[in-house]
């Protein structure tokens, strides 16, 4: 009795599929850790010692202040204000946010064809691999 394969069936027309199918996955990373510009160890400080205050109760006010009496100024070396250490704090727990901002798109593994074709330039039994979805 002679074998006939299914029609519906591809799989038993393709000589040794170990070599032409293989499985795979896709997987895509979102981050924005990337984009955090580098900072100074003393700015740094200057940024935690404001957080510490903040998170002691002190007002933005209290904060300027308590900078200006100690004779701290900011990087551009101008006095502290209100309004300068509310958008500095806003500024940093944003960094803080954006540091910790990854995630990740792992998708369900899927079969892929590789199909195989001769580059100009390469020597005998070389084989350049073309990965397709299938």
């Amino acid at each position: 009795m002679k074998y006939i394969p299914l029609p519906s069936s591809r799989f038993h027309y393709i000589s040794q599929p170990e070599k032409n199918v293989t499985l795979g996955f896709e997987c895509e990373i979102y981050t924005r850790t990337l984009t955090t510009p580098y900072l100074s160890p003393s700015r740094i400080r200057r940024l935690e010692i404001i957080e510490k205050l903040n998170q002691q109760g002190l007002t933005d006010k209290q904060i300027s202040d308590w900078f200006n009496d100690l004779g701290f100024v900011t990087p551009q070396g101008k006095r502290y204000t209100q309004s300068l250490v509310w958008v500095t704090r806003k500024k940093w727990t944003d960094r803080a946010l954006r540091e910790n901002d990854t995630y990740y798109v792992i998708y369900p593994p899927k079969f892929y064809l590789v199909e195989r074709s001769r580059k100009f330039g390469k020597g005998k039994g070389d084989a350049e691999r073309n990965i397709k979805w299938t």
